[in-house]
């Protein structure tokens, strides 16, 4: 004898393939009672039949949005592997590229150490370096304090805002400082950037 006792989850597909069914069997007799026909030629003449074709519309209306819904998850599940993936595989690279361009680099550097050239033609491609500024730090509030006494005219009105250009321009660096009338300006730190180094 067959064991008839069925596993929750049996049970549950079982539920839900009766259920489609039902609602199969329903949606057929309906089509039947209302006359509905999927010809080209089919016009709606009752509001019966307009009712069903609007629930039929809302229920594939919302199938489309369950589908976009299920593409974007799992877009978005394959993309973050896909994104793991491209991370992994640029680091296996990365360390074998920046030891080449240090090497690179040193070479250049020599090679430059007593010429105004700033880069080198190789057959494979070139060896190039390009200045680049100063970055500055400030303490806005040291700064602010400063520049009320010493520099009003670098602060902008309402609120007041420092003009960090127009001081840059007007102030002289020197040393890992920058200075206003030969003074030094507080609230500024200036770190000098080694050059851009491009191998291309």
């Amino acid at each position: 004898m067959e064991n008839l006792a069925l596993q929750p989850q049996e049970l549950e597909t079982r539920e839900e393939d009766l259920l489609t069914s039902l609602l199969d069997f329903i949606d057929k007799q309906e089509v039947e009672e209302l006359g509905i026909s999927a010809e080209d030629s089919f016009l709606v003449t009752s509001r019966g039949q307009a009712d069903y074709l609007v629930r039929q519309y809302s229920k594939l209306q919302a199938e489309v949005a369950e589908i976009e819904e299920t593409a974007k998850q799992e877009a978005e599940r394959y993309l973050s592997k896909i994104e793991a993936w491209r991370q992994a595989e640029v680091r296996k690279r990365q360390s074998p590229m920046d030891w080449i361009a240090s090497r690179l680099r040193a070479y250049a550097e020599q090679e430059l150490a007593d010429s105004k050239k700033r880069s080198l033609s190789l057959p494979n491609g070139s060896l190039k370096f390009s200045k680049r500024q100063s970055s500055y730090d400030y303490d806005d509030d040291v700064l602010k304090a400063f520049l009320e006494q010493s520099a009003p005219e670098f602060l902008k009105e309402q609120p007041k805002k420092i003009d960090k250009a127009g001081l840059k321009k007007a102030g002289e660096e020197k040393g890992g400082v920058l200075l206003y009338n030969g003074h030094p300006v507080p609230g500024v730190k200036i770190e000098r950037l080694p050059d851009n180094f491009k191998i291309g």
